[in-house]
């Protein structure tokens, strides 16, 4: 039992550094473009399926701690994941589109409903689009510049003005 024990640490562990891998590839540029693009029907994304989930962004080190009992360091770097509500873990791009789930707390501190592109063999994602879940209704996320009037996925700066943008979370109709 010991043993068999020690070999899934090591799995999940292998599975961790992995991910570590893949989460650090912040240079990648997005994968996958919005799908009424006309990069949508390329012939390299048709085995990809769109999908659509549940659940909360997580730390992938802590959340292997917690369900599995793997040993991580104190002072470890967050490598972000999803958890889906039927439990499911899926780790995602870094892109335009996921840049709040990595930059801002209170992205991370919500419910969230991810439609995202799933790929084959893998449970790595790229969002397409994120919404938020409050109260039982549906949220609408984004980033928005009073001075410019200009509509982002992403925080930081005002492209145009660069002066800081405020975070919203809005109902839809």
């Amino acid at each position: 039992m010991q043993s068999l024990n020690n070999k899934m640490k090591r799995y999940i562990q292998g599975w961790i550094i992995a991910f570590s891998y893949l989460a650090s590839l912040t240079a990648l540029p997005p994968l996958l473009a919005d799908p009424e693009s006309p990069l949508a029907g390329m012939e390299r994304y048709k085995n990809l399926t769109k999908i659509q989930i549940k659940g909360n962004i997580i730390c992938l080190h802590e959340a292997m701690n917690k369900e599995f009992g793997m040993n991580i360091p104190t002072d470890h770097d967050h490598v972000y994941g999803f958890k889906t509500e039927e439990g499911t873990f899926y780790l995602f791009l870094k892109n335009n589109l996921s840049a709040a789930v990595f930059d801002d707390e209170r992205v991370r501190d919500r419910e969230l409903i991810l439609s995202a592109w799933l790929f084959p063999k893998s449970n790595i994602i790229d969002i397409v689009s994120m919404k938020s879940v409050k109260d039982g209704v549906l949220h609408d996320l984004y980033y928005y510049c009073v001075i410019c009037a200009i509509r982002s996925a992403v925080p930081g700066p005002c492209m145009c003005c660069q002066d800081d943008v405020e975070f919203v979370e809005k109902p839809l109709d």
